[in-house]
């Protein structure tokens, strides 16, 4: 169980003057990685970055691509390697994952696939998986699947002879959908935010060979976002945005054998756009960073965009005061002199990079001036900011 030891140690807003580097605008051009980067990137040993950029027609995406960014002295350099038409187009909350080989893995309409090199797919298990997946370090998958009728956390385990299915446990009938990837704990404990009857953190462990779960903690607001974890195991979510009058930052920390709840962060107003679908990334020293598509001083002009053009932001402790710093406020104008190639809207969640600098995607802004091979309002950007 949890003991909730709920604790508001500040709600203080500030702008830090932080630099963000557009680090590479995407266009219409074919072959250089599609257009509108929604999804989270990934990372591999190399650098080289991976995300998924969707192809959008009124209301409906129609098209998605895998682009590849590779770093080089002149810059960076696009390559698509994978492609989808209108079938099984993966959801736009969907990030890939990437092993140690540079294989990438994700879902989509038709199942949970193997992209080889980052290029050949293969449907592992046709079907199965609705959301983002989390390989460990032995290369076992793990994720969630939902077929309409029944719900279960899953386990595939590759080997000589292909994958080995594991269902780890199936929830009763109606129960268990999820609002984020699962998080591995350190003694193979499974952790997640999720729904079977209310919203509540669950813990899945093995007790004499067989999966138990464990809710951990019951959210008020009857909602949660997605799950994040830092190096020392502790678990970061966001609650109240579904209705909720507060919204709110939330850590979970375990001290002898005790989960403990704490409220680190109250946002003032409910903060505009921001993104429940998106994990928080747990930095140095304790501080969480996000994104949301809306809100800051910018102004947008897409017929779907809320007030402002989004905002990094970043919650820690300042002089022991738990404080929103807003990192970047994207202002993609055309006489913005400062920064240019600005991005707007930025859906995904955020990377560190080997240097320690925060990485994103905007779907929207970066270079509007190239003719035929630029959109309207912009192709959309991927960005760096040191936090």
């Amino acid at each position: 169980m949890v003991f909730a030891f709920f604790c508001v140690l500040g709600s203080t807003v500030t702008l830090a003057a932080t630099k963000e580097t557009a680090l590479f605008d995407f266009t219409l051009e074919y072959g250089n990685g599609g257009y509108f980067p929604v999804s989270t990137l990934v990372m591999d040993q190399a650098g080289n970055l991976y995300g998924i950029t969707y192809e959008q027609l009124g209301l409906w995406y129609w098209g998605a691509t895998v682009f590849k960014l590779s770093p080089g002295a002149s810059g960076w350099t696009a390559t698509t390697t994978f492609t989808w038409d209108y079938n099984n187009v993966p959801d736009i909350s969907t990030a890939l994952a990437v092993d140690q080989a540079g294989n990438l893995y994700g879902e989509d309409g038709g199942g949970l696939y193997e992209l080889i090199g980052a290029t050949y797919q293969v449907y592992l298990v046709p079907g199965l998986g609705s959301g983002t997946i989390t390989l460990d370090q032995a290369g076992n998958i793990y994720g969630w699947s939902y077929n309409g009728a029944e719900s279960f956390v899953f386990e595939l385990s590759p080997g000589q002879n292909g994958w080995t299915e594991n269902v780890l446990y199936e929830f009763p009938q109606g129960g268990g959908s999820f609002t984020s990837t699962l998080v591995l704990g350190s003694s193979g404990e499974i952790y997640g935010n999720g729904y079977s009857g209310s919203a509540g953190l669950f813990k899945l462990s093995k007790v004499h060979g067989t999966w138990t779960l464990t809710t951990l903690y019951s959210y008020p607001y009857n909602d949660a976002g997605p799950l994040s974890a830092d190096a020392k195991g502790n678990l970061y979510t966001i609650t109240g945005l579904d209705g909720g009058q507060n919204v709110e930052v939330m850590k979970f920390t375990k001290g002898h054998g005790v989960w403990n709840a704490k409220i680190l962060y109250t946002f003032q107003t409910p903060p505009s756009g921001l993104n429940w679908r998106s994990p928080l990334l747990a930095g140095k020293y304790g501080s969480v960073y996000g994104t949301t598509r809306a809100g800051g001083e910018g102004h947008c002009s897409d017929a779907d965009q809320e007030e402002g053009c989004g905002t990094v932001f970043k919650i820690g402790p300042v002089k022991g005061i738990w404080t929103e710093t807003i990192l970047h406020e994207f202002n993609p104008k055309l006489d913005n002199k400062s920064n240019p190639h600005d991005g707007a809207s930025p859906y995904g969640g955020l990377i560190f990079d080997a240097s320690g600098k925060l990485v994103g995607t905007t779907a929207h802004g970066g270079d509007v001036f190239k003719g035929e091979k630029a959109c309207p309002n912009g192709c959309g950007t991927v960005f760096e900011i040191a936090p």
